[in-house]
């Protein structure tokens, strides 16, 4: 005869299954949930990084940028720099060309034409070959200088000249102009004279006078250039003896000038003394 299982023991069973069935449902959930949240955290961090690398990609474009604007800057200043430099050249090769020119020309120009005359003093007037030459090529330039200086005294008598007769035939207007350009070519020579004075006057011939006097017993130094219409003179001495050279003499232009005594022992050493004359002007 077989025994009934107890309702109690069935129960149980059911009870029993229910809560691993739960249990299982729990576990799932949260392998699910761990699954879940492993997924965001890679996501998460893929997403910092691609933004660290978006980052680093954007600042290496904006180091580029600056780094090509910087290159390109430094292009243009050099470019501009050579074109500047460039135009100079030219230009100052298009004024020698023309003094040049002009100075191979015997006849003088017609100064009847004022055209001819200005055109003459454009050229005539600039300065910047005195100033830009370099002071270890400036003793081979005073020749060309002063001769650029008697090309311009040569033309006086003429523009005189030219100067009477417009006011012998009551044309003040036009002899003021000649008036003017008289006046303006003997400014324009000492112009010249004088930076080509103090531009000399810082080469070493004449400013290292004191040194070389201490090695060569050299106590001087004589520069002299005589052309037709104007000559220029520049001495400097050590002073050591200041009596024994307050007499200058410049041969090559007969000249002889006599330094005061007084003047010689209370200048600065070295001392300096330059002479321009001109057919009309001392």
């Amino acid at each position: 005869m077989s025994k009934k299982p107890k309702k109690g023991s069935k129960g149980q069973k059911k009870k029993e299954a229910e809560e691993k069935r739960r249990q299982q449902e729990e576990l799932l959930r949260l392998k699910q949930e761990e699954e879940r949240k492993q997924q965001e955290e890679l996501e998460r961090q893929k997403r910092e990084q691609e933004e660290r690398e978006r980052l680093l990609r954007e600042q290496l474009k904006q180091e580029e940028i600056l780094r090509l604007t910087q290159e390109k800057e430094e292009d243009n200043t050099w470019t501009q720099s050579r074109e500047e430099d460039l135009k100079r050249l030219i230009e100052e090769e298009v004024r020698t060309n023309e003094w040049n020119k002009h100075l191979q020309c015997n006849s003088k120009i017609d100064i009847k034409h004022e055209k001819e005359l200005n055109d003459f003093m454009s050229i005539w007037t600039d300065n910047k070959t005195i100033i830009s030459t370099a002071l270890k090529d400036l003793m081979d330039r005073i020749d060309p200088i002063i001769e650029e200086c008697d090309e311009g005294l040569a033309l006086l008598p003429d523009i005189q000249d030219m100067e009477l007769e417009s006011l012998c035939s009551d044309n003040l207007l036009r002899g003021r102009y000649f008036a003017c350009k008289y006046e303006e070519i003997f400014d324009i020579v000492l112009t010249k004279l004088h930076i080509l004075t103090s531009k000399c006057l810082s080469h070493e011939h004449f400013s290292s006078v004191h040194q070389r006097n201490e090695t060569t017993g050299m106590e001087e130094s004589y520069q002299c250039v005589v052309k037709s219409n104007v000559f220029w003179c520049l001495w400097s001495s050590a002073m050591t003896n200041v009596f024994k050279n307050i007499k200058i003499e410049f041969n090559k232009a007969s000249i002889a000038i006599e330094l005061p005594k007084q003047v010689a022992m209370k200048a600065q050493m070295p001392l300096s003394c330059h002479v321009i004359c001109t057919y009309t002007f001392l």
